[in-house]
């Protein structure tokens, strides 16, 4: 079966690894959301295999990085499902197919060579695919300077205070007494 330029099942000869060190796949998909992650599954499902590239350290995008705990109401045939679990449930979905995942590391170079497409990400991974497949979303996220005048000598000086479970803040330290606080964060992240 024939798929654009891509080739599935016995009709691939596809090593995983060249000599160079450049690893080689029938599909990279740039974002480990659930879109990317369900392109797992489609391409899964054609014998294809993939590589999966995104700039956060976990699976599931959005999902995961700013609303595990809130309800998603338009996944189809789920009234309402956590984001944590639409990504646990498209993990286990996609398992059999053994995706390769490349996380906390960004494509900085595609390059189309030959029949086929090189990728080379930030951590210096070189991927050749026969296909790549978009899934960024809102892409990479990274941090963002709150619209505060006067806030730059504070960067990089804020401290991460102890919790109970992710993201909560207990209430103030001692020596914190009096001192203004800033909110950084939506949902679970949000500080108290």
């Amino acid at each position: 079966m024939h798929i654009g330029n891509v080739q599935t099942g016995k009709e691939r000869q596809l090593n995983t690894q060249t000599p160079s060190g450049t690893e080689v796949t029938d599909v990279a998909i740039i974002g480990a959301g659930p879109v990317g992650l369900f392109a797992v599954f489609e391409c899964g499902m054609l014998q294809l295999r993939c590589h999966v590239i995104d700039a956060l350290p976990a699976l599931g995008g959005q999902c995961v990085a700013l609303y595990p705990e809130k309800p998603i109401y338009d996944i189809p045939a789920a009234p309402a499902l956590m984001a944590s679990e639409l990504i646990a449930r498209l993990q286990q979905q996609i398992a059999p197919f053994q995706p390769r995942f490349h996380l906390d590391q960004q494509v900085t170079e595609l390059q189309r060579r030959d029949d086929a497409w090189e990728l080379i990400t930030s951590r210096g991974t070189r991927i050749r695919a026969r296909a790549v497949m978009v899934a960024a979303g809102v892409g990479a996220f990274g941090p963002n300077r709150p619209p505060l005048p006067g806030i730059e000598p504070y960067e990089g000086r804020l401290r991460a205070l102890p919790g109970r479970g992710t993201g909560a803040l207990p209430g103030p330290a001692a020596g914190d007494r009096g001192r203004r606080r800033l909110r950084r964060g939506l949902g679970h992240c949000a500080g108290r």
